[in-house]
């Protein structure tokens, strides 16, 4: 969980307590609304602090719980994921300023609250874009190592093995397959072939984990966009293929080009 999602969680806490707090002060009957034609929309203020609150503070936290689920299934880029986030931030400095003005006006009426709701918006909105800018000015879109698979000295027993894929005994399991979480494991006589792939977004760069189209699964790799090589991975007898890497994508090629499951030759 990063820094911006653990402040936004915070945030849509407080969205409730600014309606305890001004509990207290309010009048029975509070404006939460005013139509176009500038007639206001009177309601108990039970429901105008806590419920409205509430249904605010749920429908922000399902939209961020949806974004990274849909996030871990199609493989969104960092990148996308902190802008959404900055954009819930927004959103929520947003509800929260209009908590406080309109609160506020309910117990002074002594300012325009129209007019400070549109001001804060448009402040709120400028800050949002420019706080993306910033970021996407500075975060350029991650370039790959060079796609030169290479056999390389590794142990004598053939076992490989990292936090994303073991090579042992003739199998390879891929240790974060199914998505929120599980292993699985195919034999090498399961395997019609392997073929390595230089990493671009047509071979699944930026598929975090899950599907890429209907044919290809990708096993969890948080970290795919740094890696040299895809692997695409063809199952005897069997239409669906499995797109995974490594963290030592040379160890892992060379073990299973001597097992004669690589397709393309080495560059030596």
């Amino acid at each position: 969980m990063t820094k911006l999602t653990k402040i936004n969680l915070w945030l849509i806490l407080t969205i409730p307590l600014i309606g305890i707090f001004y509990y207290p002060f309010l009048p029975e009957q509070i404006v939460i609304y005013w139509s176009d034609e500038g007639f206001p929309y009177y309601t108990d203020k039970q429901t105008g602090t806590i419920v409205f609150s509430l249904i605010i503070m749920s429908l922000m936290v399902i939209a961020i719980a949806v974004h990274y689920g849909f996030k871990q299934i199609t493989g969104n880029h960092i990148t996308s994921s902190f802008v959404f986030e900055i954009i819930c931030f927004g959103v929520l400095l947003f509800l929260i300023s209009c908590a406080f003005a309109t609160f506020s006006w309910n117990i002074s009426n002594s300012f325009d609250l129209r007019s400070i709701m549109l001001k804060l918006f448009g402040l709120i909105t400028c800050l949002t874009i420019l706080l993306i800018v910033i970021y996407l000015s500075k975060n350029k879109m991650p370039i790959s190592p060079p796609f030169e698979p290479t056999i390389i000295e590794v142990p004598a027993d053939g076992h490989y093995k990292d936090h994303l894929i073991e090579i042992k005994d003739n199998q390879i399991t891929f240790e974060d397959y199914y998505f929120p979480f599980g292993k699985k494991t195919l034999a090498f006589n399961e395997i019609e072939s392997i073929e390595p792939r230089p990493s671009t977004l047509a071979n699944g760069k930026f598929r975090y984990h899950g599907s890429g189209g209907i044919r290809t699964w990708y096993p969890a790799d948080n970290d795919r966009d740094t890696r040299s090589i895809i692997f695409i991975l063809n199952k005897k007898n069997k239409w669906t293929r499995i797109g995974f890497t490594a963290t030592n994508s040379n160890a892992a090629y060379t073990l299973l080009h001597q097992a004669g499951l690589i397709k393309i030759k080495p560059t030596q």
